[in-house]
């Protein structure tokens, strides 16, 4: 209940922190790329204002699109230069990083198909995250599962981002099979596990029961099968949060071990979750809960 509060709070506010975001974020700062793209379109902070609270937020950034302000993916990556009429420059993901951010952590993206981006986590930015988080837990009867994260440490950012999300909402992950990723330099490898190992023990002093993360190797993840065994013998249904590829991968293990996944949810994060994903875990009696966003 208090997160459908805080929702219509947010939503019932949503014009006015748009707007504030945009004046500091965007018009106080010369050397946003929106703000250039906007300069391009002929709009000033004033324009957007009265435009905003004539035809809403939809309407307002859908005419900001025809008239220029948008940036696609590969503009946005740096890979693809940013052309408006004369005017052309090149932005990177850093150019648009919130400077007014309290406490968070760096993170990167995996790189599969392009170059890592690292990116900052606000943890206001995962506090706002938590009440759709909520209701979505309440929505496919997720409270009264036991929860494993199946991700890597930093600098991978859906175990971590995620893990606090549930601590917020009072959900208690029992285990945190930890995933490697390749870190080519030992300093950096040492940073993002100093820092993994920092957050958890600072969420554990503040009374949060925190899981400490269990490195599981790509190839043996029959460990967590045995975890969903284990929780069924005592007549508890699980859920596992973990990219759509490792749920497969999980799904497709516990069939080879002749280990039904009833009564077992995947919400399944960072890729789309494909028909055939889908049909591997659903074969071995699980059930997957997409939660895929692209921004």
């Amino acid at each position: 209940e208090r997160a459908k509060e805080e929702i219509k709070r947010n939503i019932s506010r949503r014009e006015e922190r748009f707007l504030n975001i945009v004046r500091s974020q965007i018009f106080e700062r010369p050397e946003s790329p929106y703000r250039r793209l906007l300069r391009v379109a002929g709009c000033e902070f004033v324009d957007l204002e009265a435009r905003v609270k004539r035809c809403g937020i939809e309407d307002t950034l859908t005419q900001l699109a025809r008239e220029g302000v948008y940036l696609s993916s590969d503009e946005f990556k740096g890979k693809k230069e940013v052309i408006r009429g004369r005017h052309a420059f090149r932005v990177t993901p850093g150019c648009f990083e919130n400077r007014n951010a309290a406490g968070g952590y760096r993170t990167q993206s995996s790189g599969t198909t392009n170059q890592p981006i690292r990116s900052f986590v606000s943890l206001d930015l995962l506090a706002i995250r938590t009440p759709v988080s909520c209701l979505s837990f309440a929505a496919h009867d997720l409270f009264s599962c036991a929860h494993a994260m199946y991700d890597a440490i930093l600098p991978g950012s859906a175990g971590i981002n995620n893990l606090m999300i549930y601590a917020r909402m009072g959900v208690s992950a029992e285990r945190w099979f930890a995933r490697t990723i390749p870190i080519k330099s030992k300093l950096e490898r040492i940073y993002h596990s100093s820092t993994t190992r920092l957050l958890v023990h600072a969420a554990r002093y503040c009374g949060a029961k925190f899981p400490k993360p269990e490195y599981v190797r790509d190839d043996r993840v029959d460990e967590v099968v045995h975890w969903v065994r284990a929780q069924h013998a005592e007549r508890m249904g699980c859920c596992i949060t973990t990219a759509a590829s490792n749920a497969a991968r999980i799904a497709r293990t516990a069939s080879r071990l002749g280990v039904s996944l009833e009564g077992t949810k995947f919400i399944v994060t960072g890729e789309p979750l494909t028909d055939v994903k889908r049909e591997i875990i659903e074969s071995a009696g699980a059930r997957a809960i997409p939660r895929y966003a692209y921004g």
